[in-house]
């Protein structure tokens, strides 16, 4: 087991599903769109090196942590809206 590559495809998976489950709901398919080159990049380079066995381990924990940052912490602190969250101030405020 190649534990480098494996190191580097839990951090890329992590990165990835955290990014996901924290982006705004109204936005999610625009993130989605833009990050499917990185998802092809990332399946070309398992296929090239020929660490199927790491991958599949490496998204199954990060599949776990992030089911854990969204338990412990996501479910609690909802992702607000930026309607919600974007004020506009006036002359008279």
């Amino acid at each position: 087991m190649e534990w480098s590559v494996f190191f580097l495809l839990l951090g890329l998976f992590l990165f990835l599903m955290i990014l996901f489950q924290r982006i705004d709901y109204k936005k999610r398919r625009i993130v989605l769109l833009t990050l499917i080159p990185v998802y092809i990049f990332t399946w070309n380079y398992i296929q090239f090196r020929g660490v199927q066995g790491e991958a599949v381990l490496a998204f199954a924990i990060a599949a776990l942590a992030s089911f854990l940052f969204w338990l412990l912490i996501g479910r609690y602190n909802r992702v607000k809206s930026a309607d919600d969250t974007i004020q506009v101030l006036g002359l008279d405020d």
